[in-house]
């Protein structure tokens, strides 16, 4: 779990539809697991408003994002996180499946990179 294992402050995203207070009792729990590494935990909710059969698009060009954050720094990271899709500022190739596998292989798995300004 993150909360034993991290070493450095860290955003945890609820990224889903859940019950109201997930948010609280994500972040009690990540405060009972951390406790002894004294890491401080912030928690974002980022629910999706992704519909069958479009999510893909949906996500890329979303008419809305939705964001809860309790303080400034998880506001601006979750501001960070977006910023590629808000701006349109990403490489998104399409290619076969076989060919996007080896293409992961092929650049180490990393991500890929955003789109020249």
């Amino acid at each position: 779990m993150v909360a034993t294992e991290a070493k450095s402050p860290k955003l945890v995203i609820e990224k889903s539809t859940v019950p109201a207070r997930t948010g609280e009792e994500l972040k009690r729990a990540l405060s009972v697991y951390g406790r002894k590494s004294n890491v401080k935990f912030r928690v974002a909710s980022n629910p999706e408003f992704l519909r069958e059969g479009t999510a893909v698009s949906d996500f890329l060009h979303p008419d809305r994002v939705v964001v809860g954050v309790e303080d400034e720094v998880a506001e601006k990271q979750m501001k960070e996180i977006y910023r590629p899709v808000l701006e349109r500022k990403f490489d998104c190739p399409c290619m076969r499946t076989r060919a996007a596998r080896m293409d992961r292989r092929r650049r180490g798995s990393s991500p890929p990179s955003t789109a020249p300004s």
